[in-house]
């Protein structure tokens, strides 16, 4: 539990005052009149897209890399990006990609399919230890140049997901020149690297990332209204650790825009004249709890299932995130391919069915109120991300457990910290969410290769593998939403793996200074048509 809090606002508020000190200090050595200044809550441990671990990595090659294919920002359809055109074989397991010929690196390479054969061995060759990307390619097996702009993706089976992985994140181009050069600094240090609106130009560790326009910029997307350089000269993207920090940037206008801030703060941004609010439906779900299977109490799927009955998302919701949020019912939201609608209510609030659950276990009531079964405890260490809206949720799960005979015990933990201990299973029970795009997240969250990563509940079971993996090749639409509600069920319902708290209605603002901006809403701001009006 957290402990005098007084103490605790007086300390923020100081800080506050001393960042923003520093904003003023840079800002006026910043030229502010063309530069766009942005609040980041979490520093990227690499922008290495082939090695990086967090979403933050991914949303900065948003300034600095386009994809092979696009997903546009409001039909989310697949349309041309450097790829002007493709074809998949009658098997399904080649695709084929026609690259545009105008396309350059930001060291004046043209872009090529040797490019993109390089980009994809990479990510396959085990001695890069790719992570996220490695998951996204899926199946693929080889990669062919054809000519100097085309160029086959072999797979070993037809692969559902390709489109939505080559339009977002980690699968876009790199030069090797610049990468092999560049060697292990390369993740801190990938100057010339993107064909983006964006280049790289300096990353001062615990401080900003900064990225200045890319006059040679002539390969934008049809959606929008400059193909060209972008307007805006400079972008600093600057490392703000305390949310409230961020707001108050906000406010005073030291900063432009943030990529997180807190749901108490929305309506007041939203009537501020001089912020302009972007609306989205973040995809992936904002925040889950998992249970770590491996370790007592929670090896108990009754247990599990008790806990899903416990938690009140509607008060978390209603507390927390100041109503800014839906409720979640699984692993994915409902807008995405195969939810499964048996899982809405499922597990309705209900601690009298929480408590009739653990009774027919066997768990029974101690006299200090915490349930023992066979001389073991219902208890568990409950590690908790170091951010007020985590801690505040795990306070109120920490109660409503409590309710139920179950005993939590937070551990506050650093994000580097956190994901260090959670990845080797030192959790009983964690927080955490996902702002993953597409079903295929379940071969991330459940098949037992993504043990040491974010398969949180560390199972590993060999016919959940192989539904897993028969989503990926289901080509078919109707068959693969079939085999994704099993998944879930299984998941849900069979082992009771989390408890899905919120999906997230996440809010982008901006400084009314700087007009055009675009939000995407599977990837970041986005500042092609963007200019500064004063």
């Amino acid at each position: 539990m957290i402990k005098n809090k007084k103490l605790k606002t007086c300390l923020l508020l100081a800080f506050a005052l001393l960042l923003l000190f520093s904003f003023n200090t840079e800002m006026a050595q910043a030229n502010p009149e063309d530069t766009v200044v942005i609040a980041i809550p979490n520093e990227p441990q690499t922008l290495d897209v082939h090695r990086q671990t967090t979403r933050m990595t991914r949303k900065l090659q948003y300034l600095m890399n386009d994809p092979l294919i696009h997903q546009h920002p409001e039909t989310l359809e697949y349309i041309p990006g450097l790829a002007h055109d493709w074809e998949v074989s009658d098997d399904e397991l080649t695709w084929t990609f026609y690259l545009r010929d105008d396309v350059y690196f930001h060291n004046g390479d043209n872009l090529t399919a040797e490019d993109y054969a390089y980009t994809f061995n990479r990510i396959l060759d085990p001695e890069t230890q790719a992570t996220y990307a490695a998951d996204d390619v899926g199946t693929l097996e080889s990669v062919e140049v054809v000519d100097e702009y085309t160029f086959n993706l072999h797979f070993e089976e037809p692969y559902a997901p390709l489109l939505h992985y080559l339009a977002h994140g980690q699968l876009q181009p790199l030069n090797q020149n610049v990468v092999e050069a560049q060697g292990e600094e390369y993740g801190t240090n990938p100057v010339d690297s993107g064909v983006g609106p964006f280049k790289f130009e300096r990353w001062d560790t615990g401080e900003r990332i900064v990225f200045v326009r890319n006059e040679d910029y002539n390969w934008g997307q049809e959606f929008y209204e400059n193909q060209g350089p972008p307007e805006i000269e400079r972008i600093e993207v600057r490392i703000v650790p305390e949310v409230e920090v961020s707001t108050m940037g906000l406010f005073t206008r030291e900063i432009d825009g943030a990529d997180f801030i807190a749901d108490k703060d929305v309506q007041t941004l939203i009537q501020d004249p001089e912020i302009e609010m972007h609306q989205i439906n973040l995809p992936g779900i904002g925040l889950y709890s998992a249970f770590n299977i491996e370790k007592p109490p929670f090896d108990d799927v009754e247990v599990r299932k008790a806990a899903n009955h416990a938690i009140n998302k509607d008060t978390i919701i209603n507390v927390v995130k100041y109503g800014n949020a839906d409720k979640a019912h699984g692993p994915i939201p409902p807008f995405f391919v195969g939810f499964n609608e048996e899982l809405v209510d499922y597990y309705e609030y209900d601690p009298e069915k929480a408590n009739r659950i653990l009774d027919e276990a066997g768990w029974e009531m101690g006299e200090d109120g915490i349930r023992e079964k066979d001389g073991v405890r219902l208890e568990g260490e409950f590690l908790v991300r170091h951010r007020d809206d985590y801690i505040m949720t795990a306070q109120l799960i920490q109660q409503m457990f409590g309710d139920v005979g179950i005993d939590l015990d937070i551990q506050i933990l650093e994000w580097g910290t956190l994901t260090d201990s959670i990845f080797e299973g030192g959790h009983n029970y964690t927080l955490m969410g996902h702002g993953h795009g597409e079903s295929d997240v379940m071969y991330t969250l459940f098949h037992s290769d993504s043990f040491g990563g974010f398969n949180l509940a560390r199972i590993s079971d060999p016919y959940l593998d192989e539904l897993i993996e028969r989503q990926r090749v289901a080509t078919d639409l109707e068959e693969r939403e079939e085999i994704l509600k099993e998944i879930q069920e299984i998941v849900m319902i069979d082992k009771a793996l989390w408890v899905p708290i919120y999906n997230d209605i996440e809010y982008y603002p901006m400084n009314t200074r700087v007009q055009g901006v675009m939000v995407h809403p599977l990837q970041w701001y986005l500042f092609n048509d963007a200019e500064i009006v004063d």
